[in-house]
Order: C-alpha cells, then structure tokens, then sequence
C-alpha cells in the first residue's frame, strides 16, 4: 500500500495495514519509506505469527452391534465433553473425554436409532451431528 506523506518532519504519521491472505505461522513485513528526494529508507522487519483457529469437528463411524466410532479433530488437547441425545431430548451419554492429541477416537455403544451427538472442547467450540445406528 503507498501513502502520501505529510511533507514534514514534525508531523508523524500512523498507518495501518491488515494483510487479507496471511500464510499460517510466520510472515515478515517491512516498510520503506521515500523523502521528498527519492532516498529509500528501510525500517525493521517485524515477525508476525498467524496461528488460525483450527476448525473442530468429527466423523461417525458405525461399526454395527449398536458400536459408533467418533473421530475428533482438531480438538485441543484437554477435556471433550460429549453428549449423546435420543431423538426425544433425553440424555442417553453424557461424559468428559481426555484428549491429548490433535485428533482422537471415542467409542459409544448405543441401541438401533437416531441420536443427536454434541461435542464441546475447553474452547468453547462445539459440534453437532445427527446419527443413525443400526445392526
């Protein structure tokens, strides 16, 4: 981005730049600034770290015999709490998981029929998935 300077030198100037696409981890920036004869000047490289919230998420897996695999991803490592709901409201599993990795796999067994699965990490993110398990 180029801004016009102020013609002064007793006049400082603030500026801001929000970079739209940053690459995950480290990204360097630099400023140039030119005086009114065409000298470049150079300042500091700065060292700004974007580390994007991961996305939290899971997979069901039924494995028949009433047993469901959920893979969870990108969970931070900590306590997953996971609840399994019947279609009428009621809490069929309600229990908190340890999870010390960035994906993880839970298991629960559960009688033919639909169930609502939510997820919540120490984030606060939560995920919610419908699910059918059958013989």
């Amino acid at each position: 981005a180029r801004i016009a300077g102020a013609g002064t030198l007793a006049t400082a100037m603030n500026y801001q730049c929000m970079d739209s696409n940053p690459a995950e981890g480290a990204n360097y920036y630099r400023l140039s600034q030119i005086n009114n004869s065409g000298v470049t000047k150079y300042l500091e490289t700065r060292k700004v770290l974007y580390n994007p919230p991961k996305e939290f998420s899971a997979t069901v897996i039924a494995n028949g015999n009433g047993k469901v695999a959920i893979n969870v991803r990108n969970a931070m490592p900590g306590k997953v709490r996971m609840t399994i709901f019947d279609m009428m409201g009621n809490v069929v599993q309600d229990r908190n998981i340890s999870i010390s990795a960035s994906s993880a796999m839970i298991t629960a067994r559960l009688y033919n029929g639909a169930y609502v699965l939510l997820l919540a990490n120490a984030n606060g993110q939560t995920f919610t998935s419908k699910m059918i398990v059958a013989d």
